[in-house]
């Protein structure tokens, strides 16, 4: 019983070895592929000491709103680092259920382009697809009665919202444009 007992703590030890060499390797993989990624977009005479070479990196890519989004994960690291368990865990759960709420979105587009434009032959796929949505409700449900997921799918519903109150003033602001341009055009062509 003893030499079992010691090989199965051995074994344990192994796994545990494993794992830890395993995330070093992401850990250095991720960050010597950020720095590739830096010295392959950044001439290396445009790197300023005392200016972050991500936000130089991400500006001279094109994305927009570079420093409020290493703000914004500075910030996310900085929490993550006060509390490394309920941050991180709420985190992976929130990011979840909006990647559940993109899927529901991805396939209520199908269930609808199917169901308009296939008729009976895609009769099959339009099931698929709609079972596919009742069982991500009725996940939501079930998160939703769980106490300790709750404020996950709370929280999920509120950055929903937020994105289409977002894509909503987007929107009439467009539309104001493009009538302003309209009446624009209707004055010169009169």
């Amino acid at each position: 019983m003893a030499v079992s007992s010691k090989l199965k703590q051995r074994h344990i030890s192994m796994i545990a070895l494993g794992g830890a060499i395993g995330g070093g390797l992401h850990i250095c993989s991720f960050y010597l592929c950020s720095l590739l990624l830096i010295l392959l977009v950044t001439p290396w005479k445009d790197v300023m000491p005392g200016h972050f070479p991500f936000l130089t990196t991400l500006a001279r890519i094109g994305v927009p709103h570079t420093v409020m989004i290493m703000q914004c994960v500075v910030l996310v690291a900085f929490s993550s680092i006060l509390s490394p368990g309920g941050v991180f865990s709420f985190l992976l759960n929130c990011s979840g259920a909006v990647v559940l709420v993109v899927y529901v979105m991805i396939s209520t587009a199908h269930y609808t382009l199917f169901r308009a434009t296939a008729g009976r032959q895609a009769l099959g796929h339009v099931l698929r697809t709609a079972l596919v949505i009742a069982f991500s409700v009725v996940t939501f449900i079930a998160m939703f009665s769980r106490a300790d997921q709750r404020a996950t799918v709370v929280f999920c519903f509120l950055t929903v919202l937020f994105f289409l109150a977002i894509y909503a003033i987007r929107k009439q602001l467009s539309c104001r444009r493009a009538d302003v341009q309209l009446r624009g055009e209707q004055r010169i062509g009169s």
